[in-house]
Protein backbone atom coordinates (compact mmCIF):
# COMPACT_ATOMS: atom_id res chain seq x y z
CA UNK A 1 0.00 0.00 0.00
CA UNK A 2 2.72 2.67 0.92
CA UNK A 3 4.75 1.88 -2.65
CA UNK A 4 1.69 1.98 -4.44
CA UNK A 5 0.83 5.83 -2.83
CA UNK A 6 4.36 7.16 -3.52
CA UNK A 7 4.20 5.71 -7.15
CA UNK A 8 0.87 7.60 -7.64
CA UNK A 9 1.98 10.70 -5.87
CA UNK A 10 5.03 10.34 -8.54
CA UNK A 11 3.61 9.76 -11.06
CA UNK A 12 1.32 12.75 -10.39
CA UNK A 13 4.04 15.01 -9.99
CA UNK A 14 5.98 14.05 -13.32
CA UNK A 15 2.90 14.26 -15.36
CA UNK A 16 2.85 18.43 -14.44
CA UNK A 17 4.64 20.60 -16.77
CA UNK A 18 7.19 22.74 -14.97
CA UNK A 19 6.45 26.00 -14.03
CA UNK A 20 8.20 28.54 -16.45
CA UNK A 21 7.21 32.06 -15.71
CA UNK A 22 6.71 34.53 -18.43
CA UNK A 23 8.73 37.55 -17.54
CA UNK A 24 6.65 40.19 -19.78
CA UNK A 25 3.98 39.60 -17.98
CA UNK A 26 5.65 39.85 -14.70
CA UNK A 27 7.00 43.06 -15.31
CA UNK A 28 4.14 44.62 -16.51
CA UNK A 29 2.79 44.02 -13.52
CA UNK A 30 5.24 45.04 -11.59
CA UNK A 31 5.53 48.58 -13.29
CA UNK A 32 1.64 48.88 -13.25
CA UNK A 33 1.52 48.69 -9.86
CA UNK A 34 4.67 50.69 -8.90
CA UNK A 35 2.59 53.03 -11.33
CA UNK A 36 -0.68 53.10 -9.39
CA UNK A 37 1.79 53.53 -5.97
CA UNK A 38 3.30 56.51 -7.16
CA UNK A 39 0.00 57.81 -8.77
CA UNK A 40 -2.09 57.48 -5.46
CA UNK A 41 0.81 58.96 -3.63
CA UNK A 42 0.72 62.30 -5.82
CA UNK A 43 -3.13 62.35 -5.69
CA UNK A 44 -2.91 62.20 -1.87
CA UNK A 45 0.07 64.53 -1.50
CA UNK A 46 -1.67 66.98 -3.81
CA UNK A 47 -4.96 66.79 -2.08
CA UNK A 48 -3.39 67.41 1.24
CA UNK A 49 -1.41 70.81 -0.27
CA UNK A 50 -5.23 71.79 -1.02
CA UNK A 51 -6.33 71.25 2.41
CA UNK A 52 -3.65 73.62 4.19
CA UNK A 53 -3.82 76.02 1.42
CA UNK A 54 -7.45 76.28 1.87
CA UNK A 55 -6.76 76.60 5.77
CA UNK A 56 -4.29 78.51 5.49
CA UNK A 57 -6.57 81.11 3.26
CA UNK A 58 -9.63 80.80 5.43
CA UNK A 59 -7.35 81.37 8.56
CA UNK A 60 -6.01 84.43 7.20
CA UNK A 61 -9.26 85.84 5.92
CA UNK A 62 -10.53 86.03 9.51
CA UNK A 63 -8.14 87.99 10.91
CA UNK A 64 -9.22 91.68 10.97
CA UNK A 65 -6.38 93.84 9.61
CA UNK A 66 -7.90 97.15 9.79
CA UNK A 67 -5.66 99.80 11.58
CA UNK A 68 -8.34 101.38 13.12
CA UNK A 69 -8.86 99.20 16.19
CA UNK A 70 -6.29 99.44 19.27
CA UNK A 71 -3.81 96.91 20.02
CA UNK A 72 -4.63 97.08 23.86
CA UNK A 73 -7.00 99.67 25.30
CA UNK A 74 -5.37 102.26 27.64
CA UNK A 75 -5.66 101.84 31.12
CA UNK A 76 -5.81 104.87 33.40
CA UNK A 77 -5.49 104.02 37.24
CA UNK A 78 -8.43 106.10 39.28
CA UNK A 79 -6.45 106.04 41.82
CA UNK A 80 -3.17 105.77 43.04
CA UNK A 81 -1.95 102.21 43.51
CA UNK A 82 0.76 100.44 46.06
CA UNK A 83 1.91 97.13 45.79
CA UNK A 84 1.62 94.88 48.40
CA UNK A 85 4.42 93.04 49.43
CA UNK A 86 3.32 89.37 50.81
CA UNK A 87 5.62 87.38 53.34
CA UNK A 88 5.69 83.88 54.05
CA UNK A 89 7.05 84.58 57.89
CA UNK A 90 4.63 85.99 60.24
CA UNK A 91 5.23 88.94 61.62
Amino acid sequence: MTNQLKDLMTEAVDAQAPYVPDLDTLMRTGRRQVRRRRLATAVATAAAVAVVAGATTVAFNTINWSSDAPVAPMLTPTSPTVPTVMSAWPR
